[in-house]
């Protein structure tokens, strides 16, 4: 999808419990200057392992229509 790495769908993206997490700050066409998110995840149904992005939705939302969005996205099993 539009901010995940190798077109993972964020629909079928988990987070890993106990995961690193890491921020950095990057400049998006259209958006301009902010945060993104990365997080230890895996791909379901595959159980494959991703690092999912998050870009905050406060200069996205307004901007990026066809962007898929999530407010919160589930958690792995442990």
């Amino acid at each position: 999808m539009a901010d995940q790495l190798d077109g993972a769908r964020l629909d079928e993206l988990v987070v890993k419990p106990g995961g690193v997490l890491g921020e950095r700050p990057v400049t998006l066409d259209g958006i301009g200057q902010t945060i993104e998110i990365t997080a230890e995840g895996q791909l379901l149904p595959a159980d494959a392992p991703v690092t999912g992005i998050a870009i905050p939705y406060f200069p996205v939302g307004q901007t990026a229509t066809g962007r898929p969005m999530r407010v919160w996205i589930p958690r792995a099993s442990s």
